[in-house]
């Protein structure tokens, strides 16, 4: 570029806002809601369009797509338009590394959370090859059945990678034109997806054609490169420290387009009360059009005016909270939350500021590095992880990473070393054992180092190393490359030994001839015979932990003490560990050498060191050695020639725009586009009352939302029934009615209690007391089936025959798939001398759920039993009774006393009286004397010929 572009802070800090709007939208805390009552609740018209606007605060992600329209054209647009090859390739490179480090990261670490945890996440199963080859590849959003795959929000960054790797197309169409007619044209390809049969039924959908692509986005990127376009023309007399009338009014245009398109889903009522109106196509056009417009002006005022929120959102502690907002995003929702709400907590405010340290987190420790390091490969293969700190901050981070890589190996060891102290044997055998803990952080840290190594391979065939000593280079450079390729290798060997080659995770068969060599049986080769032999030790391994100990430990501690072997050493292109490594690596050694053998755990501390080694060599200055001298100190010439070559910056062209523009002359004030330099600029010390802020602002939101739970008297009394129906399960029913009692005084319109209170009452024979608290449920809430059906139990135990009917008839309407309630219904239409109704009901209910034994078992009784010989069928009872003895694996006396009532209806007496004696002896046997003795008169009954009658006794 010819220029070095203007960086805007408070565009920065408009990303983190966005974020936590989006977090909102999932996460809504206006529309919590326990025991289906809302936890906050201001009032019932308030709430209702405080809900609703709050839903659409997803309009965050469209601001995003403004804000990349306008950074991909401010910072490349006049190249793009070039398109120069070799500047193009620089382009892909910078944007491939802003947007696949973290995602790869997080990408697997979810796939590995669905593989390895089960219990937390049963709804997830390991995708097959088309899902991993989408998600790995970003490209969801282009089926819409892969859609939510892997990270389910991701969707949206094929979104954004479309954009970045079409802008060049896109600003190369607009050369000669203006961008408005290259935006229409990609939404005119949308309408060719949705029209066009031919290209399947994926892209007739105009809801996922226009939300889900670039089609329907593209207005959003299309008014930020505008916006960009004006920022360039204005150049270096770009207005600024006007008064806030832009910045605000363009607010509250953006405000009130969100407001209006949550009230579009009222209109929708077949969608659903809470139905977003961003999904219907008049919500979708403002959205993607005229919204994006204000947004794009709200950004102009920013830009160019000052006010309160433009500092606010410029502050330093905005700016490291947008920075961090990519690495929010993408855990917000997915493995990391429902890690969090299954063994921390299910609060929202936590999961706020747990999501938010480890995104900051992931952003300074992973993002921020790794992006530094791809943009720069094949120009500097060694990157400095605090280049562009004050000395004072880099001294300290040295300090603390030094501190850190001491503490994890001493945390390594005492852990299971306290756990057998203190004499819990089943979690230290938990930890140690096969695909445990310390074996899966093995494989993650010998991974980790592997892509770090390979990195730093790939960057040395770009560019020698810099340190290297001058003459026959070639050769060297040659040497420096072979001996990195040899340790990325190794480390990833050592990865797929830890996870058997992922054969647990894939579900891979171990060949039958890898079995027979094999001790484990496993996709493995250190386990093989010729490495472990009978009555000894893993040959492999154990050369493993030398080889370790020698090139980690001794080697460096060697070049130290005899500087000649050093020198030697570095012409070979050998890498060697800092001081502390090989200090650290030798000390386990030791350690491990005088205590009992825990193999698994010096492992894991070996594999650690090999990390951090493998991001020393991938580093220039290697953070966790910082009393090491500079290698090759002693040539500083070439040292200290220039480490990076500059984007080349291609010849200026005419940029599109969408209509005449005022034209100034002049460049943009240079200013840092790294975020990150200007985070670090201010002394250590200012950072403290940010911190502060940060630490006591969710504790403020803390207080004030959960706070709300108990101002509310519903979910207190519901609770309280909760806890009631917890005491009843255990048998502890005076406690029980307490707390119903006490919910009931807490909020009158508790149904659960009042409920629970007339099913206890009705239990206990208090008619009265049970009449009250049913008609009290009913009135509050009449669809309420368990109470209707309580209501027709207390009409039956009154004698209100015809009542119980009717009741029952209303149960049945409430939840007819209850078939208990159908059954009670038949039962009270016998009872109501109506058996022509009720045998209908029965053989409905017989027919509905062919699975109840109940129902079967009374009709076929019914239809061997009674009086009136119009009603009876001996043939369909024996079928029903068979079948209800058969679910029940003929183990249940009553049920086969009415087989026996069928067969004497049918004429089969000998296997009436088989089947009597039968229900005798199991009657006996479980001291059910009434009914063995009606067995003894009905088996006289059917040995005399004699089938048995009886009217339904109901």
């Amino acid at each position: 570029m010819t220029t070095t572009k203007r960086y805007f802070p408070e565009l920065t800090g408009v990303r983190a806002v966005m974020m936590y709007c989006v977090f909102n939208c999932h996460f809504n805390l206006v529309g919590r809601e326990a025991y289906g009552e809302p936890l906050y609740r201001f009032s019932p018209v308030l709430h209702d369009w405080l809900l609703r606007f709050t839903h659409e605060l997803a309009v965050g992600v469209p601001v995003f797509y403004v804000l990349s329209g306008f950074l991909i054209y401010y910072r490349y647009g006049e190249a793009l338009v070039s398109f120069q090859p070799r500047w193009l390739l620089q382009y892909v490179q910078n944007r491939a590394a802003r947007i696949y480090p973290v995602y790869f990261l997080v990408l697997l670490f979810t796939y590995y959370c669905w593989s390895m945890l089960p219990e937390v996440f049963a709804d997830r199963v390991f995708p097959d090859v088309r899902t991993l080859l989408v998600t790995f590849t970003l490209t969801q959003s282009f089926f819409p059945d892969l859609v939510q795959s892997g990270i389910a929000q991701s969707w949206t960054l094929t979104i954004e990678e479309t954009f970045y790797f079409s802008a060049p197309l896109l600003f190369l169409a607009a050369r000669r034109g203006n961008l408005l007619w290259a935006c229409v044209a990609v939404f005119l390809l949308g309408v060719l997806l949705v029209n066009v049969p031919i290209i399947g039924p994926y892209y007739q959908n105009p809801s996922h054609v226009f939300g889900r692509t670039i089609c329907g986005p593209i207005g959003c990127f299309g008014f930020g490169a505008f916006l960009a376009q004006i920022v360039i023309r204005y150049g270096n007399k770009l207005p600024s420290g006007r008064r806030p009338v832009w910045t605000y009014l363009g607010l509250t245009a953006s405000t009130l387009v969100v407001l209006a398109v949550s009230r579009i889903g009222t209109w929708l009522p077949e969608r659903g009360y809470l139905h977003r109106g961003v999904d219907h196509g008049l919500g979708a056009a403002l959205i993607f059009t005229i919204f994006p417009a204000f947004v794009a002006l709200t950004f102009w005022g920013l830009i160019t005016e000052e006010s309160r929120l433009k500092r606010l959102l410029g502050s330093r502690l905005m700016v490291l909270l947008g920075g961090a907002s990519y690495c929010f995003y993408l855990i917000h929702v997915g493995a990391v939350q429902q890690l969090i709400f299954t063994y921390v907590s299910t609060n929202y405010i936590v999961l706020f500021f747990i999501i938010n340290t480890l995104a900051i987190a992931l952003f300074l420790l992973v993002e921020k590095p790794a992006n530094a390091y791809l943009k720069h490969l094949g120009h500097v293969p060694q990157v400095d992880l605090l280049r562009g700190f004050p000395r004072p901050v880099r001294a300290h981070a040295r300090r603390w990473g030094q501190a850190i890589v001491v503490g994890a190996v001493v945390v390594a060891f005492a852990v299971p070393a306290l756990l057998r102290a203190a004499g819990n044997v089943a979690a230290h055998n938990e930890l140690l054992r096969e695909d445990g803990l310390y074996e899966t952080l093995q494989a993650g840290l010998c991974a980790a180092a592997a892509a770090a190594l390979g990195l730093a391979w790939i960057g040395s065939l770009w560019q020698p190393d810099p340190a290297l000593p001058t003459g026959r280079t070639g050769v060297r450079r040659f040497w420096r490359s072979a001996i990195l390729l040899a340790l990325a290798l190794m480390m990833l060997l050592m990865t797929g030994e830890e996870i058997s080659w992922g054969q647990r995770i894939f579900g891979f068969e171990t060949p039958e001839w890898i079995k027979r060599q094999n001790f484990q049986g496993e996709l493995t080769f250190h386990n093989w015979a010729v490495f472990q032999p009978q009555q000894s030790g893993n040959r492999l391994q154990n050369a493993w932990l030398v080889g370790v100990a020698v090139y980690l430990g001794a080697l460096p501690w060697l070049a130290s003490l005899w500087p000649r072997l050093g020198r030697r050493l570095r012409r070979l292109g050998i890498p060697l560990a800092s001081r502390l490594v090989a200090s650290l690596t030798l000390a386990s050694l030791a350690w491990y050498a005088i205590t009992a053998p825990w193999s698994e755990v010096l492992e894991l501390v070996f594999d650690w060191l090999l990390l951090v080694f493998a991001l020393e060599v991938a580093m220039a200055r290697r953070p966790f050695a910082a009393d090491d001298p500079q290698p090759h100190a002693e040539q500083p010439r070439r040292a200290a020639q220039p480490a990076a070559r500059a984007m080349p910056s291609p010849q200026p062209a005419k940029a599109p725009h969408f209509g005449k523009l005022p034209e100034h002359s002049g460049t943009l004030a240079t200013r840092s586009d790294n975020p990150s330099a200007a985070m670090g600029a201010a002394p250590i010390a200012q950072w403290v009352p940010l911190g502060v802020a940060a630490a006591v602002a969710p504790l403020m939101l803390l207080l004030l939302f959960q706070g709300g739970e108990h101002l509310l008297p519903s979910v207190r009394s519901l609770r309280l029934s909760d806890e009631g129906n917890r005491f009843f399960q255990r048998g502890d029913v005076a406690l029980a009615v307490e707390r119903w009692k006490k919910a009931l005084d807490t909020w009158p319109r508790n149904t659960a209690a009042t409920w629970a209170l007339g099913q206890w009452a009705l239990r206990q024979g208090r008619l009265d007391e049970a009449e009250a608290y049913l008609r009290q449920t009913r009135q509050l809430e009449p669809d309420h089936a368990p109470a209707a059906a309580e209501w027709a139990r207390l009409a039956a135990a009154r004698g209100q025959t015809d009542q119980a009917v009717a009741r029952w008839r209303e149960a049945v309407r409430l939840d007819p798939d209850n078939a208990e309630y159908h059954v009670q219904l038949a039962e009270a239409l016998f009872r109501a001398d109506q058996p022509e109704e009720a045998l209908r009901i029965y053989r409905r209910v017989v027919r509905q759920f062919p699975e109840n034994a109940v129902a079967a078992n009374n009709l076929a009784w019914y239809l061997a039993t009674l009086p009136d010989p119009r009603l009876r069928d001996g043939r369909e009872a024996v079928r029903l009774a068979r079948r209800a003895c058969e679910q029940t694996g003929h183990r249940q006396p009553s049920l086969l006393s009415t087989l026996a009532a069928a067969y004497a209806e049918a004429g089969q007496f000998d296997q009436a009286v088989q089947t009597t004696r039968r229900v005798i002896a199991l009657a006996e046997a479980n001291g059910q004397d009434d009914l063995a003795a009606k067995s003894y008169q009905r088996l006289a009954r059917y040995q005399a010929g004699r089938p048995l009658r009886q009217k339904p006794a109901g």
